[in-house]
């Protein structure tokens, strides 16, 4: 179905419903790199983490990506009824290849930024970071792809070919920009303070529960969606 409504009524709606992640998610990405500076056991436990991710490289970002962004948001939508039966292995095919190669192209995100803007002062680098991640790669890349994805496994092929979804597509993509923006912009501000090799697992951290944030948001239990 093509939402019609407005765009500031959109944006709202887009606000009101993500309200729980505009307060959750930042919060928990600042405690875990305040856990990383202030608390030993948490610092050494996360550099742990950081040398596997060394070691691993890009593999480490699909896998990480796919599992904790993908599968288990899909995993705990399953088993809380969430997805209707026959929709389950579809939800399990798009999305965990699809976050595992989402969890590459950040990685070369990250790597590209370090490249360019590691030269700058503390602070100023995490802000030219954050600003460009969410003004280039997010804005231009990752929402619309997103979008069209998420239309595709929820309607098909008919959908995209019969020209209908571009209506609204404009307010879609505003609309979940902006609401993106309030939770990752200060996300993205923890997670760019992190040393390199953590830049990654406390992105799969933050993306996880923003899948299930957003889910949760989007769907009925499967019990009262027509096909369960």
């Amino acid at each position: 179905m093509i939402d019609d409504r407005p765009l500031g009524i959109r944006i709202r709606a887009a606000l009101a419903a993500n309200l729980r992640a505009l307060l959750v998610i930042p919060a928990v990405a600042v405690a875990v790199a305040l856990g990383y500076y202030q608390v030993p056991a948490v610092h050494d436990a996360l550099a742990a983490v950081g040398r596997l991710k060394a070691e691993w490289g890009l593999a480490f970002s699909a896998i990480s990506t796919g599992l904790f962004a993908g599968l288990l948001p899909v995993l705990v939508r399953i088993a809380a009824g969430r997805i209707p039966a026959g929709l389950r292995r579809r939800e399990l095919a798009v999305l965990v290849p699809l976050l595992t190669w989402r969890g590459i192209e950040v990685d070369l995100l990250y790597r590209l930024q370090g490249l360019l803007f590691d030269g700058l002062p503390g602070v100023w680098c995490v802000v030219v970071k954050t600003a460009v991640d969410q003004a280039t790669f997010t804005a231009l890349w990752a929402t619309p792809t997103g979008i069209l994805i998420w239309r595709w496994k929820d309607h098909g092929w008919a959908a995209l070919a019969d020209g209908a979804w571009k209506r609204g597509l404009a307010g879609d993509w505003i609309s979940t920009l902006v609401a993106n923006w309030l939770v990752w912009i200060p996300a993205l501000g923890a997670i760019y303070a992190m040393p390199a090799d953590l830049q990654i697992p406390l992105f799969s951290l933050v993306a996880c529960l923003w899948m299930l944030i957003m889910s949760s948001n989007l769907e009925k239990p499967a019990a009262q969606t027509s096909g369960a």
